[in-house]
């Protein structure tokens, strides 16, 4: 059984989507260690918040005003002003994405993280950041793979017995699967 074709054929919206921004691998891997999971994607915005406070005070020092800063980046004046505070107390150069997934301290990226590396976690959250995921478990989405290879394997002698060892699922299930095919036969 092909568990990449399995993917890329896969009909499930999220997987589709996985696959496109963090690409089959990773999607493979994160199906794996996290299938059957609700997973909630934080913000862009709270994961890069040090970035883009690096940022601000970068633009502050180059002669932006808070007024032109609260334009470009869309925040109150006020905020733009604690936040120039702040890094000036702090006064370090301008932060990565790489470096913010680094140092989050939230689980949802550590975990992400450890499973997909650094950028690609960068690449979920930035285009499904905010969001609530399912993450599929795999007998879900290699069922049909699957399926096509009990098939296969059944119509070349191999019995019900020997299938469902090798695809680790019951006796039982093998014969239903073969009845249903031949049902609509």
């Amino acid at each position: 059984m092909d568990i990449v074709k399995a993917f890329s054929e896969s009909k499930l919206e999220i997987i589709v989507d996985l696959i496109q921004v963090i690409g089959i691998e990773n999607t493979i891997k994160l199906v794996e260690q996290c299938g059957g999971t609700q997973m909630h994607i934080p913000m862009a915005n709270r994961v890069f918040k040090s970035e883009r406070d690096a940022l601000i005070y970068a633009d502050f020092k180059t002669g932006y005003t808070f007024r032109a800063l609260s334009i470009k980046y869309n925040l109150a004046a006020a905020t733009i002003r604690e936040i120039v505070n702040v890094e000036r107390k702090h006064s370090h150069d301008i932060s990565s994405k790489e470096t913010s997934i680094m140092e989050s301290k939230m689980e949802v990226i550590s975990d992400l993280r450890q499973v997909i590396g650094i950028k690609s976690t960068i690449d979920l959250v930035e285009v499904l950041g905010n969001s609530q995921i399912y993450i599929p478990q795999m007998n879900t989405v290699i069922r049909k793979e699957r399926e096509q290879s009990i098939y296969k394997d059944f119509d070349s002698g191999v019995s019900y017995k020997e299938i469902a060892k090798k695809y680790s699922v019951s006796e039982m299930s093998v014969r239903a699967l073969i009845k249903k095919r031949k049902k609509r036969e």
